[in-house]
């Protein structure tokens, strides 16, 4: 059978049987019991459910399985983790009785050419970095001299088919980087250096110092105006934007000018920022943009609109029929579908009382997991610190950037009432997105959750999420995912921190008299305009349980009172 009729991928060792040979072969061995043999073809059966291959696709090899198993015991499977350790033991054992332990590596071995090159390789370590490809490339009859760009985009390619490799675009990077260094320190090989792709796509915006200079300045006036407040102004903002709020105007209004340009305006004729707001030249750049995006209104397309909008209003001081004109327009891209789809269907999720429940019971779970003698210490720390922070994001839902920097010295006060200990976490205006004052109470069964965790780990100068300097707490990207990891593994679900925000949201909509002014209050919002557009959907479906509900008490109230038989 020929390598592409047998495994998926061209990496894999053709001499390596796959799980369906080794399950054949498992099932004539005489002295397995019956039982043994059902678990191993309900492994089998969910392993290539899992990896969305066929059996024969998989190879029977303890390496490759292992590192395959490792990537999902991260990533939601729908299964529980005792179920996925079931599973990978049962292949662990048929690929122990039948093969031993075989060869460390599942990669396809390299031809004589390659293997040469590898022995005369300076770092051991190069050879690891160089190993797929050095097995694509005896795969493909290539030698060492005959590698180059054309050839690394086949690899390319190759490596992004397989689905083996959780990063392909920094594989590649990395093994061109370490293609490079070997031609530059073995000049004798004759290896072609290899070009390195970009790390980033280049943008289809004109560069801002191509428009005029006149439009250069108006943009910048713009920017300045949003930058400050002058307190005796009748018009302007009341309150300074952002930096992250001033880059997204600038980038907004360069793009609307090049989107004009491209849609056939020179661009000498593009002298100020009246060039975009007419109401002509509004339309077609709005066009243009929607066109580029599959031609579908979206949130990002209607953000542009309002700056633009704004733009006509603060800026050009365009008349009420123009801004009108405008306003409807805007109000065409208007996209009010509940909150963003992904999010949306996370949430859904969480319908299933089980899986609610599960979450609210995981701080408590983590911490005996982290109590536990046989966890490692670092990761005892983050268990505890994950408990943690599941605690604090039920009771009061902050955003991650707020969530990593409390400061038990400054945002956290300690106080007793009716003699519970309990604490007061509070945020002030200018620590927020949105500028609000946030304060929470922590009832005592929190607090004392929290401190049991402090027996695992200690906060560091007040932080209460230390990170890996001494000075510092850990950066949100980092925490954002150890709790996503950590949620995932014991739920199965997708999750993100964020999503704490939606469902405390959606837990009051549902169960609450007042639900949407309750929600606003713990989220944070100053009104409950973002609550209302974003949760009214859990809302409705409430009351229309209510309401069937309702129905149904009457159905039983007016059904006909059955008289006994004679």
């Amino acid at each position: 059978m020929k390598l592409e009729q047998q495994h998926l991928s061209v990496f894999h060792d053709p001499n390596v049987d796959s799980l369906t040979v080794a399950l054949q072969k498992f099932e004539a061995l005489p002295d397995e019991t019956l039982s043994r043999k059902a678990r191993l073809r309900a492994a089998v059966a969910m392993t290539g459910r899992l990896l969305h291959l066929r059996p024969e696709e998989i190879p029977a090899q303890a390496t490759f399985l292992m590192r395959r198993f490792g990537h999902l015991k991260h990533r939601p499977t729908g299964l529980a983790p005792k179920s996925l350790a079931n599973c990978k033991t049962e292949l662990r054992y048929m690929v122990r009785t039948l093969y031993g332990r075989g060869r460390r590596s599942h990669l396809r071995l390299p031809s004589p050419e390659w293997i040469a090159m590898r022995d005369d390789l300076p770092d051991e370590r190069w050879g690891w970095k160089l190993s797929r490809l050095m097995g694509f490339a005896s795969a493909e009859g290539v030698t060492p001299q005959q590698v180059d760009d054309a050839f690394i985009a086949t690899f390319r390619a190759a490596v992004h088919e397989s689905g083996e490799v959780p990063k392909p675009e920094q594989h590649v990077r990395m093994a061109i980087h370490t293609w490079n260094r070997l031609a530059d320190s073995l000049p004798t090989l004759g290896l072609t250096p290899l070009t390195i792709p970009p790390r980033r796509r280049t943008g289809w915006t004109i560069e801002p110092h191509r428009f005029p200079p006149s439009f250069q300045r108006e943009v910048d006036r713009w920017i300045e105006r949003h930058s400050k407040i002058d307190p005796e102004a009748e018009d302007g903002p009341i309150r300074v934007a952002r930096p992250a709020t001033l880059n997204l105007h600038r980038h907004t209004l360069y793009k609307a000018a090049s989107a004009l340009v491209f849609a056939g305006r020179p661009i000498d004729q593009v002298t100020s920022l009246a060039c975009l707001v007419e109401i002509d030249t509004f339309k077609t750049i709005m066009k243009h943009l929607r066109e580029r995006r599959g031609g579908e209104p979206s949130q990002a397309l209607l953000t542009v609109a309002h700056i633009l909008k704004s733009v006509a209003h603060h800026h050009v001081k365009a008349d009420a029929s123009e801004l009108n004109r405008m306003k409807r327009i805007c109000a065409n891209y208007q996209v009010n579908d509940g909150g963003r789809a992904k999010s949306r269907d996370r949430l859904a999720n969480f319908e299933d009382d089980r899986l609610l429940g599960a979450l609210f019971r995981l701080p408590d779970r983590l911490l005996k997991e982290a109590e536990c003698a046989e966890t490692p210490e670092a990761r005892k720390r983050v268990l505890a610190q994950v408990a943690v922070a599941i605690e604090i994001e039920w009771l009061a839902p902050l955003r991650l950037a707020n969530l990593v920097s409390i400061n038990l010295e400054r945002h956290v006060h300690a106080i007793w009432v009716k003699g519970e200990r309990r604490w007061i976490i509070r945020f002030d205006r200018h620590e927020t997105k949105n500028r609000a004052l946030l304060t929470y109470e922590l009832p005592e069964a929190s607090v004392r959750q929290i401190e049991r965790a402090f027996n695992i780990y200690r906060p560091t100068n007040g932080w209460l999420f230390p990170g890996g300097s001494k000075s510092g707490h850990k950066l949100p990207s980092t925490f954002g995912r150890q709790i996503k990891l950590a949620v995932e593994r014991n739920l199965g679900v997708p999750f993100n921190v964020h999503l704490f925000r939606g469902l405390v949201a959606t837990t009051q909509v549902r169960e609450s008299e007042n639900g949407f002014e309750v929600a606003r209050a713990m989220i944070g919002d100053r009104n409950d305009r973002v609550v209302r557009n974003h949760y009214t959907h859990a809302a409705e479906r409430h009351l229309i349980a209510k309401g069937q509900s309702t129905i149904q008490r009457v159905r039983m109230r007016t059904a006909p009172i059955a008289t006994p038989r004679r």
